[in-house]
């Protein structure tokens, strides 16, 4: 799981150099500065292509971390089923529920743990890409005031999902 992480944070600061390396071409290209420009054009091929690679060692890796984190998902599960010695407790509809909730969404709990790699990236790409703006001019900097709406819409809509689950849950039975 850590080198799944890694590698999508490796991913994300060389795309942030790569990104950041375009404005030193573009200023050697200015400044008509040749050898300068091919330099950092080299350095910026590098750097894309490296990032490049760490993105497909990241998706290669990501099926066996989600695999990996099922199965332990699938162990807890047997286990705690399991730990009361009667079966009476599989014929209660609230246990049958909220074992089937857990069934169908072990895949989604699985994917959950990709969220932290994408989560660390996004805070990786927002840090750098808040620092080549600020590179740029420092008026750019009140842009991401506008994303805060959006955020809590976001939240809004994770809670009405988890209510609709919770909700769908008991009508099947």
């Amino acid at each position: 799981v850590s080198l799944t992480v890694a590698t999508e944070l490796l991913g994300a600061a060389l795309g942030l150099g790569s990104t950041y390396a375009i404005k030193y071409v573009v200023q050697a290209a200015v400044a008509h500065d040749a050898t300068g420009a091919v330099w950092t054009a080299a350095a910026l091929a590098i750097l894309a292509a490296a990032g490049a690679a760490s993105y497909l060692v990241y998706a290669s890796l990501l099926p066996k971390m989600i695999e990996v984190v099922t199965l332990g998902l699938d162990h807890e599960l047997i286990r705690l089923a399991n730990r009361i010695p009667t079966l009476e407790h599989h014929d209660r509809p609230a246990f049958a529920d909220k074992l089937d909730l857990v069934r169908q969404g072990r895949q989604a709990l699985a994917s959950g743990v990709q969220m932290i790699g994408l989560s660390a990236r996004t805070l990786v790409m927002a840090v750098g890409a808040v620092g080549i703006v600020a590179s740029i001019d420092l008026r750019f900097l009140i842009l991401p005031i506008f994303a805060i709406p959006r955020v809590f819409a976001g939240l809004r809509a994770q809670k009405l999902m988890k209510e609709t689950q919770d909700a769908y849950a008991e009508a099947v039975r």
